[in-house]
This record gives C-alpha cells, sequence and structure tokens, in this order.
C-alpha cells in the first residue's frame, strides 16, 4: 500500500471510531470496542480485474481470528471489506512456487525467513499440490 492510500484507510477507520492504528507492510492494526483488528490491504488502480496474492502466514493468521481479521481490496478510495471466509471465494492456488534470489556476482541471496529448498521437499510439495488436485 502506497503512503497515500495508507493515510487515506487510516483516515477511514479513524471515522469510523478504531484507534491505536498502526500500519506495517501492508497489515493495519486498529482497537476499538477493546477488540484488536487486522486490515490487510491490497491496492490496485486495476479497472477491470485485480490480481494479487496472500501468502501462507496471512492465510494461517486470518483463518485464527477470522471474526477480527478483514482483508481489504483498495481502489482509489473504494474499498471491498471482506471476511477471510468471503474472501476465499475469490482465491486460487497455483501450483506451488519455488523463488530463488542470487546476486550478481553469483552468491545467494537467500531469505532468512523461508525454508530452504530440497530435492526432497520439492517432491513433497509436487506429491502435495498434485493429491489436493486431484481430491
Amino acid at each position: 500500500m502506497n503512503k497515500k492510500d495508507s493515510i487515506s484507510y487510516i483516515k477511514k477507520l479513524k471515522d469510523e471510531g478504531y484507534e491505536n492504528i498502526s500500519n506495517y507492510n501492508g497489515l493495519i492494526r486498529a482497537t476499538k470496542d477493546n477488540n484488536e483488528y487486522t486490515f490487510e490491504i491490497h491496492t490496485t488502480d486495476k479497472k477491470k480485474k485485480y490480481f494479487g496474492g496472500t501468502t501462507i502466514t496471512s492465510w494461517t493468521k486470518s483463518l485464527e481470528d477470522e471474526y477480527y481479521y478483514y482483508v481489504i481490496i483498495w481502489n482509489n478510495g473504494t474499498s471491498y471489506t471482506l471476511k477471510p471466509s468471503e474472501f476465499i471465494e475469490y482465491c486460487d492456488i497455483p501450483p506451488f512456487k519455488v523463488t530463488f534470489n542470487i546476486y550478481a556476482d553469483g552468491k545467494s541471496a537467500r531469505s532468512i525467513n523461508s525454508l530452504h529448498a530440497t530435492e526432497e521437499n520439492i517432491k513433497e510439495m509436487i506429491k502435495y499440490y498434485n493429491d489436493m488436485k486431484n481430491h
């Protein structure tokens, strides 16, 4: 979420009575009536169709705390607010992706927050994806 959109959405939340608002990497947390809410923001300026992605980490949090978790599709001041159970109706799971990170000098630039790819876990992903697809 860019800074302008972030400021606009935070203002919207303040106008709706939310307090203690914090914003970090597209996640806005706020309190209202002594409850903490999470808003996962996805922005777009597309006019007809929006494509985006969410991480398994986001899904874990949203499904554990669905009552207080919202997914927001924000388009130039217009927003769609969805509970995870509603948002899932718009989601697909493509074949799993394996990313790579390499510096120009050939050294590894792998993320410390990701699982290291091995032949074994890639084969497990392929099997798991095929099992899910066939059910």
